[in-house]
Order: structure tokens, then C-alpha cells, then sequence
């Protein structure tokens, strides 16, 4: 099964792969009518950016207690929610500023299911 993924904008609840056009980007589509959706996957607490059918990797706002990622969760850390990173992903938001974003950050493949 795919790990559930969160929408941090409607904090609705969806799959993160699938065949064809995956959940996250239907979603992305069906909620907002824009094709864009903002998810903090929870099984690898990284956030997934889909904006007009791509898919981006944008860092985690949960960070352990030395200030790092643990992005598989394979330390077994306990994780806390950075404001700092949440503030800097609420203003891209906000600001209506992804489009724009999406060039620098890693684009992920939904060939790979990771859309």
C-alpha cells in the first residue's frame, strides 16, 4: 500500500503513488481546481509540492533534536516541527509563490511512484 500523505492545505488525506495520474495530483486538482497541493507525506515526513501535473520534494518542517532531517525516519527520533521551515513553506503558499519554486527544488517521477 502507498503511505498516506497529508494535504497541508485542506488537510485532507490521500495515497502517495498510484498508476496513471497518481492521488496526490488528482487531488491536487480536485480540491483546489488549480492543480496545486501542498502534502507532508507522514511515513517519510517530507513535503510533496505538485503544481500543473510535476511533483516536487521540498525539505521537511520536522526536524529531530540536533536540527536535522530524518527523512525515512530510520533513526527512530522523536521529531519536532520546526516554525521557522513551516513559516517558509506557509509563505510560499500564501505568496502564491510554488510556480515560481518548482525550478529549484528536486522533481519527482510519478514513472518512479513517487507521485
Amino acid at each position: 500500500a502507498a503511505p498516506p500523505a497529508g494535504m497541508v492545505m485542506c488537510a485532507g488525506l490521500g495515497c502517495s503513488n498510484d498508476k496513471g495520474q497518481g492521488n496526490l495530483t488528482t487531488h491536487a486538482h480536485a480540491c483546489w481546481g488549480r492543480g496545486l497541493g501542498v502534502y507532508l507525506l507522514l511515513k517519510h515526513t517530507f513535503v510533496v509540492i505538485i503544481c500543473n501535473d510535476m511533483g516536487a520534494r521540498y525539505p521537511s518542517p520536522y526536524l529531530d533534536e540536533y536540527g536535522e532531517e530524518d527523512t525515512h525516519r530510520t533513526r527512530g527520533e522523536f521529531l519536532f516541527l520546526d516554525e521557522a521551515r513551516y513559516q517558509r513553506l506557509a509563505d510560499l503558499v500564501i505568496a502564491h509563490s510554488i510556480p515560481n519554486k518548482m525550478s529549484s527544488l528536486e522533481i519527482l517521477s510519478n514513472e518512479r511512484g513517487e507521485l
